[in-house]
């Protein structure tokens, strides 16, 4: 009996032994020096802007920031970790006889409870404060704070759940936004994946508020979506969303945050494939949204069946039905079609074409508050697409052509009838050590109908990259487009009513990066032209250059160079001259 009793106390001594341990080393934590991380940066900027009425205007800019954040855990990593930081910056700008200066102090906190395990809890907050100080102007200042907490709860048996609250406010004395704002929001995110069904649930709650107005809504957005996936032929999904905006002021009307508003929207569908050859959709929707004194209340559904007869040909149904009731006056309309479609590639070299061949009748009828509209007609599509694939040594070149005819024929209406080409080359390939892409391409389109349209539109766009040296890199680029409408509105028969369209644009950009005499400076340059004449005939030509050097040596970054900016619109010159430099230093120290 002793022996057994020394047995059993020599165990308990054991697991007592054990537990004092672990407890010893969950409370007991060495000393170690948070790790403590941020950057110093100082800039300057000197610049003239020029017009060409004799309108000159100096500006000289100098800027200080200190960026500094904390970052440690309490006693365990898996107990809490946290991070603290602010940011100072100062910006004197002195513009001709006008200085400003613009302060901003801004701290933020991030921290998480429990970090790994189920139940991760995070606090997080942000302050920014900006005073901006002028001469000619009285001082304003905008003061932002955002604070919330985020809980997530992550179960094998339960969803995984969030639960968050945020809250931010905003107070100006600005002279144009005399108003001081607050907002808040809470809710629940819920999300759960069983076998082949995906289902997620989401609840806000928001508040909003103004003093200077005495403004005030509450706002409930529920949201929900479920996907239902048993197998690779059968996907169903529902979705539901329903918003309340609540105004506690009848005189605010027709605000986006301070009026009432009742919008709800429901999405059904399912996509069923039986077998290889048959191909079934299902959509329905509503809609609702009563804002103030609009009221608008939408059910629209939609079938369609594509059966693939052959490889190559296949049938297709479809039936379409819209019920609309906007204040008060309803609206039906239905549509129902029905036709075939044939499309095949073949392969002949390097030459592959395509066609395309899908015609079929259709039925229409439209029911408004005073008459019904009776529409029936055939449609048909023919197209094809030929492309040739030449390998030019290193470089493959591709001419295509894509057309495209269209007939759309109503019983009650003139006929459309489109025709729409476009004819195009690829470039991509090594080009004398470098790599070299783009496109060209010409399209036209022809409709005809109560509206005749004749459109043409040109692009092109041009690519060419190649390394120089070892290091040193330059990069062409140019590009332009081209684009002309004509469109006649022959509806009414007493006039035709004609409009042109004209539009123009081109760019060229050259970028060049090397380093400097083999050192660690880097210098890059850009000049850019750009040239645009919109439909009314106004031209703009706009010019950049920028050079620039920079240099990284340890956690030491600087930056100076220059940058001259010329405009021109509607004969109005307009050149900026612009100085520019720039150093900081990163900086981290400690360890946890």
């Amino acid at each position: 009996m002793c022996m057994w009793l020394r047995m059993i106390r020599q165990v308990c001594f054991f697991f007592l032994g054990i537990v004092c341990v672990t407890l010893s080393n969950i409370l007991y934590r060495p000393v170690y020096a948070g790790e403590v991380s941020g950057d110093i940066e100082l800039g300057a900027q000197q610049g003239r802007t020029s017009t060409s009425d004799n309108n000159d205007v100096r500006t000289k800019n100098q800027t200080q920031r200190l960026n500094l954040d904390y970052s440690d855990y309490l006693y365990r990593p898996w107990l809490a970790d946290y991070r603290l930081g602010g940011t100072l910056s100062e910006s004197n700008t002195v513009r001709d006889s006008d200085e400003s200066t613009t302060s901003l102090t801004s701290y933020r906190f991030n921290g998480k409870l429990f970090p790994y395990s189920p139940f991760p809890l995070t606090l997080y907050a942000i302050e920014n404060d900006t005073d901006v100080t002028m001469q000619t102007s009285p001082d304003s200042s905008i003061d932002t704070k955002l604070y919330g907490a985020d809980l997530k709860l992550d179960f094998y048996t339960l969803p995984t759940t969030n639960l968050f609250y945020y809250g931010q406010t905003t107070r100006s004395n600005l002279v144009s936004v005399l108003s001081e704002q607050d907002s808040s929001t809470g809710g629940i995110n819920m999300f759960k994946r069983w076998e082949g069904l995906t289902a997620n649930l989401r609840y806000e709650n928001s508040d909003y508020s103004e003093k200077y107005t005495a403004r005030s809504a509450q706002a409930n957005r529920l949201t929900s979506s479920w996907v239902y996936r048993p197998s690779d032929t059968l996907q169903t999904s529902v979705v539901y969303s329903d918003y309340q905006r609540k105004s506690d002021n009848p005189d605010a009307t027709f605000d986006p945050l301070y009026s009432d508003q009742d919008s709800r929207s429901h999405n059904v569908s399912m996509l069923w494939n039986p077998t290889k050859r048959v191909n079934i959709g299902v959509y329905g929707n509503y809609f609702l949204d009563d804002y103030e004194a609009s009221r608008r209340e939408a059910r629209d559904g939609r079938v369609n069946i594509d059966y693939n007869l052959t490889d190559h040909l296949s049938a297709f149904a479809s039936g379409y039905e819209l019920h609309t009731d906007l204040n008060g006056e309803a609206y039906n309309s239905r549509d129902k079609r029905s036709g075939l479609a044939y499309t095949r590639a073949v392969l002949f070299g390097s030459l592959e074409l395509q066609g395309r061949l899908s015609g079929g009748r259709f039925t229409r009828q439209i029911e408004s508050a005073n008459e019904t509209q009776q529409q029936d007609g055939s449609f048909n599509q023919t197209g094809g697409r030929a492309e040739l694939g030449l390998q030019m040594g290193s470089l493959m070149v591709s001419p295509y052509y894509d057309v495209n005819y269209g007939y759309n024929g109503q019983s009650n209406i003139h006929a459309t009838k489109t025709v729409q080409q476009e004819k195009g080359l690829r470039l991509d390939g090594a080009v004398l050590g470098g790599r070299l892409n783009g496109n060209v391409s010409y399209t036209t389109l022809e409709q005809e109908s109560d509206m005749t349209v004749n459109s043409e539109q040109f692009r092109s766009y041009l690519n060419y990259e190649h390394r120089v040296l070892q290091r040193a890199t330059v990069k062409l680029q140019a590009g332009s487009s081209y684009t002309k409408g004509h469109v006649e509105n022959a509806t009414f028969t007493e006039f035709t009513q004609t409009e042109n369209t004209e539009v123009h644009t081109s760019y060229n950009r050259i970028d060049y990066v090397t380093p400097v005499f083999g050192s660690n400076v880097l210098c890059s340059g850009s000049y850019l032209t750009e040239n645009r004449t919109n439909q009314s005939g106004v031209e703009e030509h706009n010019k950049l250059f920028d050079v620039r050097f920079t240099h990284q040596f340890g956690k030491l970054f600087s930056e100076a160079g220059f940058m001259r900016k010329q405009s021109e619109t509607g004969g109005i010159v307009t050149e900026d001259s612009i100085w520019f430099a720039k150093v900081r230093r990163d900086f981290s120290f400690g360890d946890k």
